[in-house]
Protein backbone atom coordinates (compact mmCIF):
# COMPACT_ATOMS: atom_id res chain seq x y z
CA UNK A 1 0.00 0.00 0.00
CA UNK A 2 1.61 3.61 -0.35
CA UNK A 3 -1.21 5.91 0.21
CA UNK A 4 -4.85 5.36 2.28
CA UNK A 5 -7.68 7.79 1.77
CA UNK A 6 -11.05 8.02 3.98
CA UNK A 7 -13.31 11.04 2.59
CA UNK A 8 -15.17 10.84 -0.59
CA UNK A 9 -16.55 13.58 -2.04
CA UNK A 10 -19.26 13.78 -5.18
CA UNK A 11 -16.92 15.09 -7.77
CA UNK A 12 -15.53 11.33 -7.78
CA UNK A 13 -12.19 11.72 -5.69
CA UNK A 14 -11.13 10.98 -2.75
CA UNK A 15 -9.11 12.96 0.05
CA UNK A 16 -7.99 12.29 3.99
CA UNK A 17 -9.42 13.54 7.06
CA UNK A 18 -7.35 13.76 10.19
CA UNK A 19 -9.17 12.80 13.59
CA UNK A 20 -8.70 15.39 16.25
CA UNK A 21 -8.88 18.22 14.17
CA UNK A 22 -5.38 17.94 12.98
CA UNK A 23 -3.71 19.22 9.90
CA UNK A 24 -2.10 16.27 7.49
CA UNK A 25 0.80 17.77 8.32
CA UNK A 26 0.55 17.40 12.11
CA UNK A 27 -0.49 13.78 11.83
CA UNK A 28 2.69 12.57 10.59
CA UNK A 29 4.86 10.89 12.69
CA UNK A 30 8.32 9.68 13.00
CA UNK A 31 8.51 5.82 12.51
CA UNK A 32 10.73 4.44 15.56
CA UNK A 33 13.83 4.13 14.64
CA UNK A 34 17.57 3.28 16.39
CA UNK A 35 21.29 4.19 14.90
CA UNK A 36 23.36 0.90 13.92
CA UNK A 37 26.07 2.51 16.40
CA UNK A 38 23.19 1.83 19.24
CA UNK A 39 23.44 -1.40 18.15
CA UNK A 40 27.05 -1.84 18.82
CA UNK A 41 27.86 -1.31 15.21
CA UNK A 42 30.28 1.79 14.34
CA UNK A 43 30.24 1.58 10.87
CA UNK A 44 26.84 3.58 8.82
CA UNK A 45 25.71 5.36 11.42
CA UNK A 46 23.95 7.21 9.02
CA UNK A 47 21.80 4.02 8.45
CA UNK A 48 18.90 3.72 10.83
CA UNK A 49 16.81 1.15 11.12
CA UNK A 50 12.91 1.64 11.53
CA UNK A 51 10.35 -0.93 13.13
CA UNK A 52 7.15 -1.01 14.31
CA UNK A 53 7.59 -1.46 18.18
CA UNK A 54 6.11 -4.49 20.20
CA UNK A 55 3.96 -3.65 23.50
CA UNK A 56 6.52 -2.33 25.51
CA UNK A 57 7.60 0.23 22.42
CA UNK A 58 10.66 -1.23 22.04
CA UNK A 59 12.11 -4.02 19.69
CA UNK A 60 15.09 -6.54 20.83
CA UNK A 61 18.16 -6.78 19.78
CA UNK A 62 18.97 -9.72 17.59
CA UNK A 63 14.80 -9.86 16.53
CA UNK A 64 15.50 -7.49 13.79
CA UNK A 65 16.72 -9.54 11.14
CA UNK A 66 14.27 -12.30 11.98
CA UNK A 67 14.70 -15.09 9.16
CA UNK A 68 11.48 -16.55 9.73
CA UNK A 69 9.58 -13.31 8.46
CA UNK A 70 8.90 -12.59 4.83
CA UNK A 71 11.16 -10.10 3.11
CA UNK A 72 11.92 -8.28 0.04
CA UNK A 73 14.14 -5.98 -1.08
CA UNK A 74 13.29 -2.43 -1.97
CA UNK A 75 15.44 -0.19 -4.63
CA UNK A 76 14.18 2.68 -6.95
CA UNK A 77 14.56 6.07 -7.28
CA UNK A 78 12.81 8.54 -5.05
CA UNK A 79 11.54 12.52 -4.42
CA UNK A 80 11.44 14.46 -1.36
CA UNK A 81 8.15 13.69 0.85
CA UNK A 82 7.28 10.85 -1.09
CA UNK A 83 4.77 8.30 -0.46
CA UNK A 84 6.58 4.71 0.10
CA UNK A 85 4.80 1.73 -1.50
CA UNK A 86 5.52 -0.99 1.75
CA UNK A 87 3.01 -3.23 3.22
CA UNK A 88 0.79 -2.43 6.22
CA UNK A 89 2.26 -4.89 8.64
CA UNK A 90 5.61 -3.34 8.36
CA UNK A 91 8.18 -5.07 10.87
CA UNK A 92 11.12 -3.89 10.29
CA UNK A 93 13.57 -1.78 7.28
CA UNK A 94 17.08 -0.17 7.51
CA UNK A 95 17.14 2.87 5.63
CA UNK A 96 19.95 5.79 5.01
CA UNK A 97 17.08 8.48 4.68
CA UNK A 98 16.82 11.68 6.65
CA UNK A 99 13.75 10.92 8.19
CA UNK A 100 10.90 8.15 8.03
CA UNK A 101 6.98 9.21 8.82
CA UNK A 102 3.78 7.43 9.32
CA UNK A 103 -0.08 8.84 9.40
CA UNK A 104 -2.97 7.86 11.14
CA UNK A 105 -3.52 5.38 8.33
CA UNK A 106 -0.47 3.77 7.96
CA UNK A 107 0.72 5.97 5.16
CA UNK A 108 4.49 6.13 4.90
CA UNK A 109 6.44 9.53 4.34
CA UNK A 110 10.25 9.34 2.98
CA UNK A 111 12.18 12.38 2.68
CA UNK A 112 16.06 10.50 1.54
CA UNK A 113 19.27 11.43 1.86
CA UNK A 114 19.94 10.56 -1.57
CA UNK A 115 17.98 10.25 -5.26
CA UNK A 116 17.97 6.34 -4.69
CA UNK A 117 16.59 4.23 -1.58
CA UNK A 118 17.91 0.44 -0.90
CA UNK A 119 16.83 -1.77 2.23
CA UNK A 120 15.12 -4.36 3.10
CA UNK A 121 11.74 -4.46 4.47
CA UNK A 122 10.08 -7.40 6.50
CA UNK A 123 6.99 -7.85 7.47
CA UNK A 124 5.08 -9.74 10.11
CA UNK A 125 1.10 -10.81 9.93
CA UNK A 126 0.17 -9.54 13.57
CA UNK A 127 1.80 -6.17 12.93
CA UNK A 128 0.02 -3.22 11.27
CA UNK A 129 0.73 0.34 11.17
CA UNK A 130 -2.40 1.42 10.42
CA UNK A 131 -4.58 2.15 13.00
CA UNK A 132 -8.18 1.53 14.27
CA UNK A 133 -10.96 3.13 12.35
CA UNK A 134 -11.39 6.64 13.90
CA UNK A 135 -14.05 6.95 16.27
CA UNK A 136 -17.19 9.49 15.79
CA UNK A 137 -16.40 13.20 16.49
CA UNK A 138 -20.36 13.19 18.51
CA UNK A 139 -22.84 10.92 19.61
CA UNK A 140 -24.63 11.36 16.41
CA UNK A 141 -22.38 11.48 14.12
CA UNK A 142 -20.36 8.72 11.58
CA UNK A 143 -17.02 7.65 12.22
CA UNK A 144 -14.81 9.17 9.15
CA UNK A 145 -14.16 5.09 7.84
CA UNK A 146 -18.54 4.64 7.94
CA UNK A 147 -19.68 8.26 6.36
CA UNK A 148 -21.45 7.58 2.73
CA UNK A 149 -21.89 10.91 1.06
CA UNK A 150 -25.39 11.99 0.94
CA UNK A 151 -25.92 12.00 -2.97
CA UNK A 152 -24.61 9.00 -3.45
CA UNK A 153 -26.21 7.00 -0.03
CA UNK A 154 -29.87 6.28 -1.88
CA UNK A 155 -27.95 3.91 -4.98
CA UNK A 156 -25.48 2.61 -2.42
CA UNK A 157 -28.34 1.35 0.07
CA UNK A 158 -30.30 -0.07 -2.79
CA UNK A 159 -27.81 -2.34 -3.60
CA UNK A 160 -26.69 -2.98 -0.24
CA UNK A 161 -30.26 -3.93 0.75
CA UNK A 162 -30.90 -6.33 -2.55
CA UNK A 163 -27.58 -8.13 -1.91
CA UNK A 164 -28.98 -8.26 1.73
CA UNK A 165 -25.20 -7.23 3.14
CA UNK A 166 -26.67 -6.50 6.59
CA UNK A 167 -27.10 -9.74 7.93
CA UNK A 168 -23.51 -11.42 6.78
CA UNK A 169 -20.56 -11.83 8.92
CA UNK A 170 -17.65 -9.66 6.90
CA UNK A 171 -15.95 -12.49 4.70
CA UNK A 172 -18.99 -13.28 3.49
CA UNK A 173 -20.33 -9.51 2.55
CA UNK A 174 -17.13 -9.26 0.99
CA UNK A 175 -17.35 -12.62 -1.48
CA UNK A 176 -20.99 -11.43 -1.93
CA UNK A 177 -19.34 -8.28 -3.06
CA UNK A 178 -16.41 -9.19 -5.10
CA UNK A 179 -18.68 -12.09 -6.86
CA UNK A 180 -21.31 -9.28 -7.64
CA UNK A 181 -18.92 -7.19 -9.53
CA UNK A 182 -17.36 -10.12 -11.29
CA UNK A 183 -20.76 -11.52 -12.32
CA UNK A 184 -22.13 -7.54 -13.71
CA UNK A 185 -19.17 -5.19 -14.65
CA UNK A 186 -16.72 -5.76 -16.64
CA UNK A 187 -13.05 -3.73 -16.59
CA UNK A 188 -12.14 -0.72 -18.64
CA UNK A 189 -10.24 1.61 -19.37
CA UNK A 190 -12.15 3.13 -22.04
CA UNK A 191 -14.97 5.37 -20.22
CA UNK A 192 -18.01 6.72 -21.67
CA UNK A 193 -19.23 8.02 -17.96
CA UNK A 194 -18.26 11.73 -18.03
CA UNK A 195 -19.70 11.63 -22.01
CA UNK A 196 -23.29 9.82 -20.69
CA UNK A 197 -23.18 12.45 -18.43
CA UNK A 198 -22.43 15.31 -20.82
CA UNK A 199 -25.18 14.08 -23.00
CA UNK A 200 -27.98 14.43 -20.10
CA UNK A 201 -26.94 17.97 -19.22
CA UNK A 202 -27.21 19.24 -22.81
CA UNK A 203 -30.28 17.28 -23.39
CA UNK A 204 -31.76 19.21 -19.94
CA UNK A 205 -30.39 22.42 -21.35
CA UNK A 206 -31.85 21.96 -24.93
CA UNK A 207 -35.23 21.10 -23.65
CA UNK A 208 -34.87 23.67 -20.93
CA UNK A 209 -36.05 21.12 -17.91
CA UNK A 210 -33.29 21.30 -15.66
CA UNK A 211 -33.16 18.94 -12.66
CA UNK A 212 -31.40 19.64 -9.26
CA UNK A 213 -28.23 16.88 -8.85
CA UNK A 214 -29.88 13.15 -7.62
CA UNK A 215 -27.92 10.01 -6.71
CA UNK A 216 -28.76 8.91 -9.68
CA UNK A 217 -26.45 11.71 -11.92
CA UNK A 218 -22.94 10.96 -9.64
CA UNK A 219 -20.18 9.54 -11.87
CA UNK A 220 -20.32 6.50 -9.12
CA UNK A 221 -24.05 6.08 -9.62
CA UNK A 222 -23.46 6.35 -13.79
CA UNK A 223 -21.04 3.41 -13.39
CA UNK A 224 -23.25 1.30 -11.17
CA UNK A 225 -26.24 1.23 -12.30
CA UNK A 226 -25.79 2.43 -16.40
CA UNK A 227 -22.15 1.60 -17.29
CA UNK A 228 -21.39 -1.25 -15.57
CA UNK A 229 -17.85 -1.36 -16.87
CA UNK A 230 -14.68 1.10 -15.51
CA UNK A 231 -11.27 1.10 -14.49
CA UNK A 232 -9.93 0.14 -10.95
CA UNK A 233 -10.67 3.61 -9.12
CA UNK A 234 -14.63 2.87 -9.38
CA UNK A 235 -14.29 -0.68 -8.26
CA UNK A 236 -12.67 0.10 -5.40
CA UNK A 237 -14.62 3.34 -4.65
CA UNK A 238 -17.93 1.15 -5.03
CA UNK A 239 -16.56 -1.10 -2.84
CA UNK A 240 -15.76 0.87 0.36
CA UNK A 241 -19.10 2.91 0.22
CA UNK A 242 -21.09 -0.78 -0.13
CA UNK A 243 -18.99 -1.85 2.97
CA UNK A 244 -19.54 1.26 5.09
CA UNK A 245 -23.28 1.23 3.91
CA UNK A 246 -23.17 -2.55 5.23
CA UNK A 247 -21.50 -1.40 8.87
CA UNK A 248 -17.98 -1.66 8.11
CA UNK A 249 -15.92 0.64 8.53
CA UNK A 250 -13.62 0.73 5.11
CA UNK A 251 -10.83 3.24 3.14
CA UNK A 252 -9.93 3.69 -0.21
CA UNK A 253 -6.44 2.39 -0.84
CA UNK A 254 -3.88 3.18 -4.66
CA UNK A 255 -0.67 1.85 -4.26
CA UNK A 256 0.93 -0.80 -6.67
CA UNK A 257 0.37 -4.34 -8.27
CA UNK A 258 3.27 -6.78 -8.67
CA UNK A 259 2.77 -8.14 -12.21
CA UNK A 260 6.79 -8.24 -13.72
CA UNK A 261 9.65 -9.98 -13.59
CA UNK A 262 13.17 -9.30 -14.40
CA UNK A 263 13.97 -12.46 -16.43
CA UNK A 264 17.55 -11.68 -15.60
CA UNK A 265 17.78 -11.40 -11.77
CA UNK A 266 14.38 -12.69 -10.87
CA UNK A 267 13.52 -9.22 -8.56
CA UNK A 268 10.17 -7.48 -9.27
CA UNK A 269 9.43 -4.44 -11.17
CA UNK A 270 6.97 -2.05 -10.25
CA UNK A 271 6.26 0.82 -13.55
CA UNK A 272 3.39 3.33 -13.30
CA UNK A 273 1.42 1.25 -14.95
CA UNK A 274 1.35 -0.88 -12.22
CA UNK A 275 -0.81 1.07 -10.28
CA UNK A 276 -3.97 -0.16 -8.53
CA UNK A 277 -6.61 0.72 -6.53
CA UNK A 278 -8.47 -1.27 -3.81
CA UNK A 279 -9.98 -0.58 -0.60
CA UNK A 280 -8.92 -2.17 3.34
CA UNK A 281 -12.25 -3.34 5.42
CA UNK A 282 -12.24 -3.19 9.00
CA UNK A 283 -12.34 -6.84 10.59
CA UNK A 284 -13.76 -5.68 14.29
CA UNK A 285 -13.83 -9.48 15.52
CA UNK A 286 -9.85 -9.58 15.01
CA UNK A 287 -9.19 -5.98 15.28
CA UNK A 288 -7.09 -5.58 12.27
CA UNK A 289 -7.47 -4.36 8.71
CA UNK A 290 -8.46 -6.68 5.18
CA UNK A 291 -7.19 -5.45 2.15
CA UNK A 292 -10.62 -6.21 -0.38
CA UNK A 293 -9.68 -6.15 -4.41
CA UNK A 294 -13.13 -6.58 -6.23
CA UNK A 295 -11.55 -5.12 -9.24
CA UNK A 296 -12.01 -8.43 -12.03
CA UNK A 297 -8.87 -10.03 -12.52
CA UNK A 298 -9.01 -9.33 -16.02
CA UNK A 299 -7.39 -5.97 -15.32
CA UNK A 300 -4.19 -7.47 -15.29
CA UNK A 301 -4.32 -8.69 -18.91
CA UNK A 302 -5.78 -5.34 -20.09
CA UNK A 303 -2.93 -3.10 -18.54
CA UNK A 304 -0.21 -5.51 -19.74
CA UNK A 305 3.15 -3.84 -19.80
CA UNK A 306 4.74 -3.54 -23.32
CA UNK A 307 8.07 -4.65 -22.62
CA UNK A 308 9.93 -3.52 -26.25
CA UNK A 309 13.87 -2.78 -26.65
CA UNK A 310 13.71 0.78 -26.09
CA UNK A 311 12.25 -0.09 -22.67
CA UNK A 312 14.90 -2.65 -22.31
CA UNK A 313 17.58 -0.28 -23.25
CA UNK A 314 15.72 2.51 -20.71
CA UNK A 315 15.65 -0.30 -17.55
CA UNK A 316 19.31 -0.73 -18.49
CA UNK A 317 20.28 2.79 -17.80
CA UNK A 318 18.30 3.30 -15.33
CA UNK A 319 19.74 0.31 -12.97
CA UNK A 320 22.90 1.28 -13.71
CA UNK A 321 22.27 4.63 -12.02
CA UNK A 322 20.60 3.08 -9.26
CA UNK A 323 23.76 0.93 -8.87
CA UNK A 324 25.98 3.60 -9.06
CA UNK A 325 24.10 6.22 -6.45
CA UNK A 326 23.89 3.12 -4.16
CA UNK A 327 27.85 2.09 -4.62
CA UNK A 328 28.66 5.77 -3.89
CA UNK A 329 26.51 6.98 -1.09
CA UNK A 330 28.12 3.63 1.18
CA UNK A 331 30.16 5.00 3.62
CA UNK A 332 33.42 2.64 2.73
CA UNK A 333 33.04 4.06 -1.26
CA UNK A 334 32.83 8.12 -0.25
CA UNK A 335 36.75 8.49 -0.40
CA UNK A 336 36.86 6.49 -3.93
CA UNK A 337 33.95 8.53 -5.13
CA UNK A 338 35.06 12.30 -4.24
CA UNK A 339 38.38 11.01 -5.98
CA UNK A 340 37.09 9.80 -9.06
CA UNK A 341 34.61 12.81 -9.33
CA UNK A 342 37.50 15.23 -8.84
CA UNK A 343 39.21 13.96 -11.49
CA UNK A 344 36.47 13.46 -13.96
CA UNK A 345 35.75 17.07 -12.89
CA UNK A 346 39.71 18.29 -13.41
CA UNK A 347 40.02 16.75 -16.84
CA UNK A 348 36.53 18.43 -18.05
CA UNK A 349 38.09 21.21 -17.04
CA UNK A 350 41.25 21.29 -18.47
CA UNK A 351 39.79 19.83 -21.82
CA UNK A 352 37.70 23.15 -21.66
CA UNK A 353 40.06 25.11 -20.98
CA UNK A 354 41.86 23.48 -23.67
CA UNK A 355 39.41 24.23 -26.31
CA UNK A 356 39.13 27.83 -25.34
CA UNK A 357 42.87 28.60 -25.94
CA UNK A 358 42.30 26.61 -29.32
CA UNK A 359 39.35 28.75 -30.49
CA UNK A 360 40.59 31.68 -29.47
CA UNK A 361 44.22 30.86 -31.05
CA UNK A 362 42.09 30.26 -34.29
CA UNK A 363 39.98 33.22 -34.35
CA UNK A 364 42.98 35.39 -33.79
CA UNK A 365 44.99 33.72 -36.75
CA UNK A 366 42.07 33.78 -39.02
CA UNK A 367 41.84 37.48 -37.77
CA UNK A 368 45.30 38.94 -38.52
CA UNK A 369 45.01 36.93 -42.22
CA UNK A 370 41.68 38.86 -42.81
CA UNK A 371 43.68 42.02 -42.28
CA UNK A 372 46.91 41.12 -43.87
CA UNK A 373 44.92 40.09 -47.32
CA UNK A 374 45.57 42.91 -49.68
CA UNK A 375 47.84 45.28 -47.33
CA UNK A 376 51.07 46.19 -48.58
CA UNK A 377 52.99 46.94 -46.09
CA UNK A 378 55.87 49.84 -46.30
CA UNK A 379 58.62 50.29 -44.09
CA UNK A 380 56.76 53.29 -43.00
CA UNK A 381 53.85 51.39 -41.22
CA UNK A 382 56.39 48.57 -39.83
CA UNK A 383 57.47 51.82 -37.57
CA UNK A 384 53.67 52.09 -36.02
CA UNK A 385 54.62 51.08 -32.50
CA UNK A 386 57.52 53.22 -32.81
CA UNK A 387 55.21 56.19 -33.68
CA UNK A 388 52.69 55.39 -31.05
CA UNK A 389 55.23 55.90 -28.08
CA UNK A 390 55.63 59.01 -29.73
CA UNK A 391 52.30 60.89 -29.88
CA UNK A 392 50.30 58.13 -28.55
CA UNK A 393 47.89 55.13 -30.20
CA UNK A 394 46.23 55.81 -33.85
CA UNK A 395 42.34 56.46 -32.79
CA UNK A 396 40.24 54.32 -34.26
CA UNK A 397 38.82 55.51 -37.97
CA UNK A 398 41.89 57.61 -38.12
CA UNK A 399 43.94 57.68 -41.94
CA UNK A 400 47.58 55.92 -40.95
CA UNK A 401 48.50 59.23 -43.07
CA UNK A 402 46.96 61.75 -40.52
CA UNK A 403 47.87 60.18 -37.77
CA UNK A 404 51.68 60.12 -38.87
CA UNK A 405 51.49 63.81 -39.89
CA UNK A 406 51.08 64.43 -36.28
CA UNK A 407 54.96 63.83 -35.74
CA UNK A 408 55.84 66.98 -37.18
CA UNK A 409 55.89 68.68 -33.96
CA UNK A 410 58.65 65.73 -33.01
CA UNK A 411 61.02 65.80 -36.58
CA UNK A 412 60.89 67.82 -39.52
CA UNK A 413 57.80 68.40 -41.24
CA UNK A 414 59.21 68.14 -44.93
CA UNK A 415 60.79 64.74 -44.17
CA UNK A 416 57.46 63.29 -42.34
CA UNK A 417 55.46 64.64 -45.19
CA UNK A 418 57.62 63.18 -47.76
CA UNK A 419 57.40 60.02 -46.50
CA UNK A 420 53.67 59.80 -45.65
CA UNK A 421 53.92 60.66 -49.61
CA UNK A 422 56.12 57.73 -50.72
CA UNK A 423 53.65 55.62 -48.41
CA UNK A 424 50.86 55.97 -49.78
CA UNK A 425 52.18 56.08 -53.29
CA UNK A 426 53.21 52.26 -52.25
CA UNK A 427 50.34 51.49 -51.08
CA UNK A 428 47.51 52.74 -53.51
CA UNK A 429 49.30 53.12 -56.77
CA UNK A 430 50.35 49.58 -58.21
CA UNK A 431 52.48 51.33 -61.69
CA UNK A 432 54.90 52.85 -57.82
CA UNK A 433 55.79 50.04 -56.20
CA UNK A 434 59.29 49.77 -57.48
CA UNK A 435 62.50 48.60 -55.58
CA UNK A 436 63.98 52.96 -55.82
CA UNK A 437 60.78 54.11 -53.72
CA UNK A 438 60.42 51.60 -50.86
CA UNK A 439 64.75 51.77 -50.21
CA UNK A 440 63.87 55.78 -50.52
CA UNK A 441 61.16 55.54 -47.82
CA UNK A 442 63.37 53.13 -46.07
CA UNK A 443 66.38 56.06 -46.06
CA UNK A 444 63.60 58.17 -44.89
CA UNK A 445 62.32 56.24 -41.80
CA UNK A 446 65.89 55.99 -40.72
CA UNK A 447 66.48 59.90 -40.45
CA UNK A 448 63.14 59.99 -39.18
CA UNK A 449 63.76 57.82 -36.44
CA UNK A 450 67.45 59.70 -35.57
CA UNK A 451 65.32 62.65 -35.25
Amino acid sequence: MTAAYNKYVPSGQWSYDTPDQLTQEEDFLGVAAVGKLDRGNAQAEDEKLYYTPDKNGIIQVGEEARNDLPRFSIRGATDTDALLPLPGSLYTMYANVQDLEVNSVGSIRITPRHAVIDTIVRWDGPFDREQAPFPPQTDDDHSLDEFVPPQERAVIREIVDSLQLHQMPIEQKIETIRSYFSENFTYSTYLRINTQLNRKWRKEQKNERYRSMTGRDSFLAQFLLEEKSGHCEYFATATTLLLRQAGVPARYCVGFSIQETDPKTGELVLRGTHAHAWCRAWDEKNKRWIDVDTTPPSWINAEQWNNNWRQKITDTLQRWREDFTVWRTQPENQAMAATVFYSIGGAVLAWVAWRLWKTRTRIRKQFSQKRSIGVVKTPLSELEKWIAKKIGPRPCGMPFGTWVAQLKNHGDPTLIEEAVQIHHQLRYDPQSSGGDLREKLLELCRNLKKT
